[in-house]
C-alpha cells in the first residue's frame, strides 16, 4: 500500500500540470486571432501574462477496525481567481492509514486542511532573449551531381550570428519516404549519396555553406531530406537530384 503523502503529491502534481496545459491551450486559441481586420487594418493581440490559483486541501483519516479504515476520505477541491477556462475535472483523493495492533474497537480522526495558492507566469520563448532562426536554400552546383547547401543563422533581433556550428544530416527514413512516394525505389547505393561536412561554422556574416554530392547511380528523382541542427533549433531542406 502507498504512503498517504505520496497519494497527496501525486494528486497536486496533476493538478498544476492540468492548470499548466489549460492556461498554454487558452494562449494557443488567443494567438489565433488574425492579425488584420477584414478592412486591412491592425488588430489587437492579447497575451496571458499569469495565472493565479488557490487549491485547498481537506485530509481525514480516521483509525480504527479495518472496514472504517477502507473508506475514502480526503477530498481535494480547486478554486481558480483567475480563469475557469483553464480548470479541469479533478480526481478525488483517496487514501487511509490503519496501525495494526491498535484496538479495533477504538476509533480516531483528524482533519487538516491546507490552501496552496501560487502563480503561472507566462516565458516567451528563449526566456525573453531573441531566439535563433534559421533560413536554407539549396542550388544546383558546379559538379555534375553537386548542390551547394547554404544556411543564414540570425535571431528575432535581426542580428547575424557568426562562429555558431550548424550541424547537417540526411534524414534517411523522411527521404525513403518521400523518394518512394516519387514512384522512385529507396536503396543503398555505392559511392553514397553525401554531405561534404557534417559541422559547419557559420562566418561573419552567420552563412554556413554546405554541398551535398548525389551518388552518379541516384536516378533524377530521388529526393534527400537534410536536417539541419543548431542547437535545439532546426529546419529541413529538400534537395532533389
Amino acid at each position: 500500500m502507498s504512503a498517504p503523502h505520496k497519494h497527496v503529491a501525486g494528486t497536486l502534481q496533476e493538478i498544476l500540470v492540468a492548470m499548466a496545459d489549460g492556461l498554454r491551450e487558452a494562449q494557443e486559441a488567443l494567438n489565433e486571432v488574425p492579425p488584420i481586420d477584414a478592412f486591412g487594418r491592425p488588430s489587437n493581440s492579447y497575451h496571458l501574462p499569469y495565472l493565479d490559483f488557490a487549491i485547498k486541501v481537506v485530509a481525514e483519516t480516521t483509525r480504527g477496525d479495518e472496514e472504517s479504515a477502507e473508506s475514502p476520505l480526503p477530498q481535494l477541491h480547486l478554486a481558480s481567481r483567475r480563469s475557469r477556462t483553464v480548470m479541469r475535472s479533478l480526481p478525488q483523493l483517496t487514501f487511509h492509514t490503519y496501525e495494526p495492533g491498535s484496538p479495533v474497537n477504538e476509533t480516531s480522526s483528524l482533519e487538516l486542511t491546507s490552501t496552496l495558492s501560487g502563480r503561472f507566469v507566462s516565458v516567451p520563448p528563449g526566456e525573453g532573449m531573441p531566439i535563433v532562426r534559421l533560413q536554407a536554400t539549396a542550388e544546383k552546383g558546379d559538379g555534375a551531381r553537386d548542390h551547394d547547401l547554404e544556411v543564414t543563422v540570425s535571431n528575432s533581433a535581426g542580428e547575424r550570428l557568426g562562429d555558431v556550428d550548424v550541424e547537417f544530416n540526411i534524414d534517411v527514413a523522411a527521404t525513403r519516404a518521400l523518394t518512394n512516394s516519387g514512384g522512385v525505389e529507396f536503396e543503398d547505393r555505392k559511392p553514397a549519396t553525401k554531405l561534404e561536412s557534417g559541422v559547419v561554422a557559420t562566418n561573419a556574416e552567420g552563412v554556413a555553406r554546405n554541398t551535398l554530392v548525389f551518388s552518379p547511380a541516384e536516378p533524377k528523382e530521388a529526393t534527400y531530406v537534410i536536417v539541419i541542427n543548431v542547437g535545439a533549433v532546426s529546419t529541413n531542406l529538400t534537395v532533389t537530384v
